[in-house]
């Protein structure tokens, strides 16, 4: 049987602080997992109509305009 314990109190802290300062941003922030989804997005997201909780978990694609992607042809 093995025990590993790791202290990642700084890691947690500066987190928090990176977060603070995300929500308290004019610019949209957001973070994505390897699998391409939302996994949290700044609160100033709503500027543009979007709500934090509706995003979570869909495709960050999703958050590109339209009018923005290539059109083939």
């Amino acid at each position: 049987m093995s025990y590993t314990w790791r202290d990642v109190t700084d890691r947690v802290q500066t987190l928090d602080n990176y977060r603070l300062l995300a929500e308290n941003a004019s610019d949209i922030v957001y973070e994505v997992g390897r699998d391409g989804l939302v996994k949290w997005i700044s609160p100033s997201s709503q500027i543009l109509g979007w709500r934090p909780e509706d995003l979570i978990g869909r495709a960050s694609f999703d958050l590109i305009f339209e009018g923005d992607h290539d059109v083939a042809g």
